[in-house]
């Protein structure tokens, strides 16, 4: 009874989503594995033209191999997705103006959509951005970018995708260069411990104001950097640093791998990484959304080489 009761829920939320022609055709299925009804309604998304729904929020970030890999799971909670920063200043248009065209190949059981690959990743960094390692992590930034001309902009820009804005803005309203440099003023007057705890307490209160006479120096610095770990600890939280075999920069999901290709879809308003695990299988799996400095306005999307690319 609980099972089916969740399986309710869920043709609740999905037939919710669709538009009226398409929820005729869906009617709720209590018999069918779960996996099944799944990936009856992404393919209900594909039909409507909202391909796209479904990529930006799939990939191995997301989940394991319960579904294919341009399948959400959506059972499981999301932080949100990279093309969703859009709102935050983010640029998403990867493709331009481009429409998606994509397919399921029901012989071949795989997605099949337009697009092209432009690069590949040639180093990633070890460690993410998550508050225990942002030290470790922000130094193996300027290495990574160490000899670049732009190193002093690219350094605090790339890491929150070029955002303008965070997703919370703190009570401080400081620009996001000059909370970043709060933050790395923090990490070199104070220890790493203070510095997690009063990122712990900050996030409890980052858009109040504390009374004056409750803030030392050491938080008063932090509170300036908060901006910047908002930015920081939404939907990019976990994500890694990352060089491409072009010499381009950029940030990507926990799970990249060096070789991982970066595809851009027609359509598609950020790029993606997809990675071809099996030599015989022609096609790949999707790893998820990437930011890449430089492509995020449609510079490296070339129509005249799109193709049919396949994800499984």
């Amino acid at each position: 009874m609980q099972r089916r009761h969740f399986k309710g829920t869920v043709f609740s939320l999905f037939l919710g989503s669709l538009p009226m022609a398409t929820r005729k055709i869906l009617s709720p299925d209590y018999e069918s594995p779960f996996e099944v009804i799944v990936e009856r309604f992404a393919r209900a998304f594909i039909k409507q033209g909202r391909v796209m729904d479904l990529l930006y929020s799939a990939g191995l970030k997301s989940h394991s191999l319960r579904f294919p890999s341009w399948i959400p799971d959506w059972t499981v909670l999301s932080n949100g997705t990279l093309y969703q920063s859009s709102a935050r200043g983010v640029s998403c248009s990867a493709s331009r103006r481009s429409e998606p065209k994509a397919s399921y190949n029901d012989e071949k059981k795989v997605l099949e959509i337009e697009g092209h690959h432009v690069d590949q990743v040639k180093s990633i960094s070890h460690y993410m951005n998550v508050p225990d390692y942002l030290e470790s992590y922000l130094e193996e930034v300027d290495q990574m970018l160490e000899g670049m001309p732009n190193a002093s902009d690219l350094r605090w820009r790339i890491p929150i995708a070029d955002a303008s804005l965070p997703e919370i803005v703190s009570s401080t309203a400081i620009d996001l260069r000059t909370s970043y440099r709060a933050l790395r003023d923090s990490f070199a007057t104070s220890s790493k411990q203070t510095i997690l705890e009063q990122i712990r307490k900050l996030s409890v209160v980052s858009t109040e104001a504390q009374p004056r006479d409750e803030i030392n120096q050491p938080q008063a610095t932090l509170s300036r950097a908060q901006n910047y770990l908002n930015a920081l600890q939404t939907n990019l939280r976990g994500w890694r640093f990352l060089e491409t075999r072009n010499g381009s920069f950029g940030i990507a999901p926990n799970h990249v791998q060096v070789g991982d290709q970066m595809s851009i879809f027609s359509g598609g308003g950020v790029p993606f990484l997809l990675r071809n695990e099996d030599p015989g299988l022609l096609g790949y799996r999707l790893i998820g959304e990437c930011y890449i400095d430089g492509i995020m306005k449609g510079d490296a999307y070339r129509e005249s080489e799109v193709k049919i690319i396949s994800l499984y």
